[in-house]
């Protein structure tokens, strides 16, 4: 498993994070993958940003034949959001 921790002074870019992922994907040659991330405000609610951000990546899946399983949004007190549970991959 391979882990980013990005604080907020530490924000990238999306078309940077884009590369970042695909690159290790790449390199560690992953046939799987899950992403997850958290809001700052706690909010386990998936934005109209998370939803493309999750299009895209899955649609670069099946050009790079990876997959991926969840996309996960971490909110406060266990309140956590599952874009596979909702059936959104």
């Amino acid at each position: 498993m391979i882990y980013w921790f990005w604080r907020r002074e530490n924000i990238v870019p999306l078309n940077l994070a884009f590369s970042i992922i695909f690159a290790t994907v790449l390199k560690v040659l992953a046939f799987r993958i899950m992403i997850a991330h958290n809001h700052p405000s706690g909010s386990p609610y998936a934005s109209e940003e998370d939803l493309k951000l999750t299009k895209r990546i899955n649609e670069a899946g099946e050009l790079l034949d990876f997959r991926l399983i969840d996309h996960l949004i971490l909110g406060i007190d266990d309140d956590n959001s599952s874009f596979m549970e909702k059936g959104w991959l």
